[in-house]
């Protein structure tokens, strides 16, 4: 929580002066002129995406996440570092996604499911990404709030809670066409708005 909170300073400090010069030189190469990039920059500047190695070459702000990589995000934005005692049927003791879905679970944000899979090469859809920051933040319930938009049947009942509360709360919102879209795949870019909404919020 400390993570999030130097985070929301930060970014309220920089908010003023989003350029290029607010930032460390060395940057991902490919955001130049996103739509994003300021944002991406920012949780560049936060080590966010620290894991990635390769992250000073290529950002790569329109690639799909995966679910171990946004448990990875989330653990850094949270500080998240405690492991949970749990083993996933889908992932090898000594992978590198091993340490970011024990903390998820520890925190509480990722379960396995009825076949105690944890799916972390899955790609991260709206609701999946509804339902880990529900289960962190611990919103206020807002049934229904999911029924402005006119695809709501197609949430996935295991996420109408969370897509509800999450969309009251403005964390999520939907297009331009009253969609919420919740089988749709989060990019990057995606994500990192997603984080610079949970600072504001």
């Amino acid at each position: 929580m400390l993570r999030k909170i130097f985070f929301f300073i930060t970014t309220v400090f920089l908010a003023a002066t989003l350029t290029t010069t607010a930032f460390p030189a060395q940057m991902p190469r490919d955001i130049s002129g996103h739509w994003a990039e300021n944002m991406i920059r920012l949780a560049v500047t936060m080590g966010l995406f620290d894991d990635e190695p390769y992250l000073l070459e290529q950002f790569e702000p329109n690639r799909h996440m995966t679910r171990v990589e946004l448990c990875g995000v989330l653990n850094r934005l949270y500080d998240f570092t405690e492991e949970a005692d749990v083993t996933f049927h889908d992932v090898i003791s000594t992978s590198p996604y091993g340490v970011e879905l024990r903390r998820a679970a520890k925190a509480g944000y990722i379960v396995g499911d009825d076949r105690g899979r944890a799916n972390p090469e899955g790609f991260l859809t709206r609701a999946e990404a509804a339902a880990m920051i529900y289960r962190i933040e611990k919103y206020p319930q807002a049934p229904g709030e999911s029924r402005k938009f006119i695809d709501y049947q197609d949430i996935p009942t295991w996420a109408a809670g969370a897509v509800d509360a999450c969309v009251k709360k403005g964390i999520i919102k939907g297009d331009n066409e009253s969609k919420f879209r919740p089988n749709d795949r989060l990019t990057r870019a995606e994500v990192v708005a997603l984080m610079y909404s949970l600072a504001f919020n």
